[in-house]
């Protein structure tokens, strides 16, 4: 029997390449705030963006893991010719805000080992996003639970279950889109909405119970999406698209990854939140 067959090797491989990443963000401090060129996206580019990427990357190479890689630096990469998992990887999210207060900020390293090289954001085996400047790893093992890792102590995550929407539910919207601004205006007119702008925390506090509801459509191949999407689910929460549906069953390289179109990707605590959320905005 093949070795990748074994979950207990897939997590030790994630937990050591996790552990590389931090390694790199702290070898590198205040350096990785350099700007470097622009990425397939037209941003701009840190040192740490592709240290952490690159800390990655060269573990799996080294652990020889048949991979194929989906990453927001280094674009595609296939590991060998018959990979057996797709990897997605952003080596620093929140880069900006990193640049702008790189002792502060709650950046981190979003990754995620997912089966086969074409999945559903449903087929992730462990995914999750280190916050570096707190030592906390947020992860998920298929069917096994959401968890945080911090100094070797290991804490379950469960979202704050709201099941109403009211003035007392904490939102978080992704302003960065205007198709966010205009798609949510309604609710972000009518409730205290605020934005962290690191994609990474958006999840972690939703499936921490520190925020209830996220507002955010596709974009940008939707790394983050992809990679959190099990720990909001195993949290206890949801994510749903226009319709109310769970993404689950859609498949991340089909599913919002055209830029001109975008898709609604929302996660709220729990799936009664989520479906008045629906409701009031589909409100005349």
């Amino acid at each position: 029997m093949s070795v990748w067959n074994n979950k207990e090797k897939i997590k030790e491989v994630f937990v050591g390449a996790m552990a590389e990443a931090h390694r790199m963000y702290l070898t590198l401090g205040e350096e990785g705030t350099q700007e470097l060129n622009d990425n397939q996206f037209g941003n701009r580019v840190l040192k740490m963006d592709v240290g952490c990427e690159r800390a990655i990357i060269d573990f799996l190479k080294k652990e020889k893991v048949p991979v194929k890689i989906c990453s927001e630096e280094h674009g595609l990469m296939q590991m060998v010719d018959d990979p057996k998992f797709l990897v997605v990887l952003d080596g620093l999210d929140g880069s900006y805000r990193f640049r702008d207060d790189w002792k502060n900020a709650r950046s981190g390293t979003i990754f995620g080992i997912f089966d086969g090289v074409n999945p559903l954001y449903d087929d992730y085996l462990i995914s999750g996003f280190y916050e570096h400047v707190n030592n906390k790893l947020y992860f998920v093992e298929k069917e096994k639970g959401a968890w945080v890792m911090s100094d070797g102590i290991v804490d379950k995550l469960a979202t704050s279950n709201v099941l109403d929407l009211s003035d007392d539910v904490k939102i978080y919207a992704d302003f960065y889109w205007e198709f966010d601004q205009q798609y949510y205006r309604k609710i972000i007119s009518r409730y205290r909405v605020s934005d962290p702008a690191i994609a990474g925390v958006y999840y972690s506090d939703l499936s921490g119970g520190d925020c209830d509801v996220v507002l955010r459509c596709s974009g940008k191949q939707n790394l983050e999406m992809m990679v959190m999407y099990g720990v909001v689910k195993e949290a206890g929460g949801v994510v749903i698209d226009k319709n109310g549906e769970d993404i689950g069953n859609r498949k991340y390289l089909q599913f919002g990854q055209d830029e001109d179109n975008k898709e609604v990707m929302m996660a709220a605590a729990s799936k009664s939140l989520a479906n008045e959320v629906v409701k009031f905005l589909e409100k005349k």
